[in-house]
């Protein structure tokens, strides 16, 4: 009994894939073999290409599906799900950070600064950000006027300069550098620089201090629950601003980008020792806040 060779080209989206195996002239026996590798939903269709022994290629087509278990994927959803890693606020300040940077590297050297792995030298880098953190302020001091004292207008507040020297860092780390311009050793000058100069300007009265929101006193919080006990029942909006003022008073959420995470399905309620029903995160999120109640 001859035998014939059997090539398997199947395809579906950019996926391509191709079996050669030796078969019996009784082709169609091989839907027993391609049974039993299915285990996922997701198929893609098959173009058997086949060759007698007198090197005559015949060509048909089959009816069964060719089962994949995993999910196709490809350079570009790589990057998708890589950006994500991030927030729009995190992407936003890390461009909003490196700005700046490139801006006084203009003014400073006439050209831009040079970013890839190819040419970033992590002891030039250093130079440079010990030079960047002394120079650089604020772009509209003229405004800045009108809101803050002459003595502080000129200078950005600690925390911004902390925050932009995180952005920089983290602009590193999204074009895979190995350089951490925070922990690297190599950078301990350029962050005595920043730490100094912070420092000069609590002793010379010209840092800001950081202004937190104001705090709901304890009488204060009756009266909001009464407001909202005669109003949310009538009205949607008010209903909506209570839902959201109960989660992050009784789940002590961080800002806002932890309501951004919830669904429809992501409370869940459980009967306590005492029979008093509480509810529940039922997923993981950002903040790591999971069965606070």
């Amino acid at each position: 009994m001859t035998t014939d060779k059997i090539t398997v080209t199947a395809s579906q989206s950019s996926v391509t894939a191709s079996l050669t195996q030796e078969i019996q002239p009784a082709v169609h026996n091989a839907d027993a073999e391609t049974d039993s590798a299915r285990s996922s939903d997701e198929k893609i269709s098959a173009v058997i290409y086949t060759e007698d022994a007198k090197g005559n290629e015949k060509t048909f087509s089959t009816d069964n599906s060719i089962h994949k278990r995993f999910k196709s994927i490809d350079d570009a959803d790589v990057k998708i799900f890589e950006a994500l890693n991030q927030s729009e606020a995190t992407t936003k300040n890390t461009r909003w950070a490196l700005g700046i940077f490139e801006e006084w590297h203009v003014e400073t050297y006439g050209t831009k600064a040079a970013w890839d792995q190819n040419s970033l030298d992590p002891q030039i880098l250093a130079q440079k950000l010990s030079k960047f953190y002394f120079s650089t302020k604020p772009k509209e001091i003229e405004k800045r006027f009108e809101v803050l004292d002459a003595s502080l207008a000129h200078n950005y507040h600690k925390n911004t300069m902390k925050n932009i020297r995180a952005a920089l860092n983290r602009h590193l780390s999204d074009i895979n550098s190995e350089i951490n311009i925070v922990n690297d050793r190599r950078f301990k000058i350029p962050n005595r620089v920043l730490d100094g100069l912070l420092k000069s300007q609590m002793r010379d009265g010209t840092s800001r201090a950081t202004k937190h929101k104001d705090i709901i006193e304890v009488v204060d919080l009756p009266k909001i629950h009464k407001y909202f006990d005669n109003t949310a029942h009538v009205n949607p909006i008010d209903l909506r601003l209570y839902v959201w003022y109960m989660i992050a008073l009784h789940f002590v959420t961080r800002g806002l980008e932890f309501h951004y995470q919830l669904n429809l399905n992501s409370f869940g309620f459980a009967l306590d020792a005492k029979g008093h029903e509480y509810a529940y995160l039922k997923h993981e999120t950002k903040h790591g806040i999971t069965t606070n109640h």
